[in-house]
């Protein structure tokens, strides 16, 4: 006697045995462990600015707000979140792929406690601003190399958003900092128009 036969044979005892065997798979599922999947964190970056004697109204105005409607137009992102206070602005962006960091720095500042606070996880694009205070990229990219920052050096910034604009997927977030000499020579009008 096949399962067929019994089954149109009784169909009574069938549906309990199906009924019985989906219970059964239910269980098992439910009880499985997930151990050999690792714990993701999503990646989140955090802009800070600090304009001195600035009251929280103007931190809002000058800083928060033009930074928000400039990050918002970025493809992949989903979530951004700010705050301002007096002196202080804090902008939080979450919900994308991968962070490609393009940074430049001047040579009078802290560029280790800078770069002691950025991610280890994220592709990085170093480069200088055109001044003669700039620190050249290479030197900027052995101290970043120091921190466990790794990255290819550019002489322009423009070469070094190229690239990351080529590198990165539409959910991935560019980010362009440390000087503000750096930020102002990106040619906009090059890469939206």
């Amino acid at each position: 006697m096949r399962l067929s036969d019994l089954s149109i044979e009784r169909p009574v005892f069938a549906t309990v045995l199906s009924l019985l065997l989906i219970v059964l798979g239910v269980m098992a599922f439910s009880r499985l462990t997930l151990r050999e999947l690792p714990a993701i964190d999503p990646p989140v970056v955090s802009v800070r600015t600090v304009y001195k004697g600035a009251t929280a109204q103007v931190m809002e105005s000058a800083i928060t707000q033009p930074l928000e409607d400039s990050l918002s137009g970025i493809e992949g992102i989903k979530t951004i979140k700010s705050q301002s206070r007096e002196e202080v602005s804090q902008i939080t962006i979450t919900d994308f792929k991968n962070l490609h960091i393009i940074i430049g720095m001047v040579k009078d500042k802290d560029i280790s406690g800078v770069l002691s606070h950025l991610p280890e996880n994220a592709e990085y694009y170093f480069t200088k601003a055109n001044i003669p205070r700039a620190m050249p990229e290479e030197m900027l990219c052995s101290l970043a190399e120091t921190n466990g920052l790794r990255g290819k050096t550019y002489p322009f910034v423009n070469d070094a958003l190229s690239a990351a604009l080529n590198t990165a997927d539409k959910e991935d977030l560019i980010l362009v900092c440390g000087s503000v000499f750096l930020v102002g020579e990106v040619d906009v009008a090059r890469f939206l128009g």
